[in-house]
């Protein structure tokens, strides 16, 4: 698998996709919880939109010690993943992700925000 040019936190395609997918796993865990009446650490526990880099390294640094699923199995993976995100979004009403206050989690911040906000922009930072 061809490397991507030093300096670069993830290394590869499949650690890219690896990252996409870890992300669609914490707003998915966390969306089911807050839709169960849980409280959910978003966007992790002991973690805040202000220190999402050192998550992302810390997803990193997961990834580079743990045995490391192949592309192929890392590609179903994310894809399904990724149907199941788009599942979650339909399941809400617009009520639920375009009125603010509707999700306390969210804050001030319509649901919409924080559940398109995690895919989209991840998705966008791999296509670069």
């Amino acid at each position: 698998m061809k490397e991507f040019p030093l300096g670069t936190m993830n290394r590869n395609i499949r650690d890219v996709f690896a990252h996409l997918y870890h992300w669609q796993l914490m707003m998915k865990t966390g969306t089911k919880l807050v839709s169960g009446g849980s409280k959910a650490d978003i966007p992790s526990k002991g973690y805040t939109w202000k220190t999402v880099p050192k998550l992302n390294l810390l997803l990193y640094r997961y990834g580079r010690i743990t045995p490391k699923v192949p592309l192929h199995e890392i590609k179903v993976l994310l894809t399904n993943s990724h149907k199941e995100m788009m599942k979650m979004i339909d399941d809400h009403s617009n009520e639920e992700l375009f009125v603010k206050g509707i999700c306390s989690w969210t804050g001030t911040l319509p649901h919409l925000v924080l559940i398109l906000l995690v895919p989209s922009s991840h998705y966008d930072w791999a296509l670069n």
